[in-house]
């Protein structure tokens, strides 16, 4: 009994050390194998690999970021937006900016009457650019005339304002030296002094008009966009102006969607 475990232990052992010795042979082959793949493919692209590793050493020795090339190619894109926008200059106006690469020229504004009007130039540069995301700053100069209704002094950003030409009523409010005007006159002609308080009577429209140079950021996210900024300049408003737009814009001739 024990002659025949021996023999069968015996057996066992031969089968299972053939296995081991048909693995190792196997494994060598398959790695051989391999390693020769890796060399054709290594052959058959080494133009590819050499291009980019001398392009990452340039990179490292310029001290520049290496990105992808989707966040490459729009940077490197030139397109046209077109849209319309609410804020200033004109209220509701019409949006037009040229990229070129990085750099960006924008024309902004709407006329609809001589009182009522605005024109804004942008020249800006894009920090961060990608197909859907542009997030930039622009240097601004621009200018608006607007006309309200009885405007409050001081309500809508203005000091003052100069609206007539008659001695007496060409500030609003009135100072010192229109009050000793306005007495003269009433003194001297009650009717003309009567005509002429409604005659420039406040509920009225007045003519306001402002010049402006100033600095906006700029955010764009698939049509969607907005700027954002301060202003200063000459004219009936106070310094500095808020510069706010916010719109929509149709993108033309872009490579990456």
């Amino acid at each position: 009994m024990s002659n025949s475990l021996s023999k069968f232990s015996s057996f066992f052992n031969k089968k299972y050390y053939i296995i081991f010795i048909l693995f190792v042979i196997q494994a060598s082959i398959y790695s051989e194998d391999t390693v020769e793949s890796n060399k054709e493919y290594l052959n058959g692209n080494k133009n590819y690999i050499d291009e980019k590793r001398d392009n990452f050493y340039k990179s490292e020795r310029a001290g520049k970021k290496i990105e992808p090339d989707f966040i490459k190619n729009g940077r490197e894109e030139k397109f046209l937006l077109l849209g319309v926008s609410a804020g200033s200059p004109g209220s509701l106006n019409l949006n037009a900016g040229y990229y070129f690469d990085r750099f960006v020229v924008r024309g902004s504004g709407m006329y609809y009457k001589p009182n009522w009007n605005g024109l804004q130039f942008d020249l800006g540069y894009s920090i961060y650019k990608t197909s859907h995301v542009i997030f930039g700053f622009s240097l601004v100069a621009g200018g608006f005339h607007v006309n309200p209704f009885d405007p409050q002094t001081g309500a809508g950003g203005q000091n003052k304002y100069d609206r007539f030409d008659f001695p007496g009523y060409q500030n609003q409010p009135s100072t010192l030296t229109d009050q000793i005007i306005r007495a003269n006159i009433a003194s001297t002609n009650p009717d003309l002094a009567l005509a002429l308080d409604y005659l420039y009577r406040t509920r009225q429209e007045a003519n306001f008009s402002q010049n402006y140079l100033g600095g906006a950021f700029d955010f764009y996210l698939d049509g969607f966009w907005v700027q954002l900024g301060m202003g200063v300049g000459r004219g009936d408003y106070r310094n500095p102006q808020l510069l706010f737009q916010v719109g929509y814009l149709f993108d033309f001739g872009r490579k990456d969607k």
